[in-house]
């Protein structure tokens, strides 16, 4: 399932984004939780098995971080 950026970015405030914050997305699918730490400035890391899922997922971390 696909989900807007702001979804994950409210829970993530909600748990708290402290120095050090790592986020932990074990379904990664196309990287929403990935560009919501982005945006909060906190670390995360993610697992995706599907190829095709990764490969979008890393174009738009890429494009969020501005390695377009």
């Amino acid at each position: 399932t696909t989900f807007p950026v702001k979804l994950p970015e409210m829970c993530i405030r909600l748990h708290g984004c402290r120095p050090g914050t790592l986020v932990m997305d074990p379904f990664m699918g196309i990287g929403s939780t990935a560009l919501a730490a982005i945006a909060l400035d906190v670390d995360y890391i993610g697992f995706e098995i599907d190829p095709t899922y990764q490969a979008i997922a890393e174009a738009r971390i890429a494009e969020a971080r501005g390695q377009d």
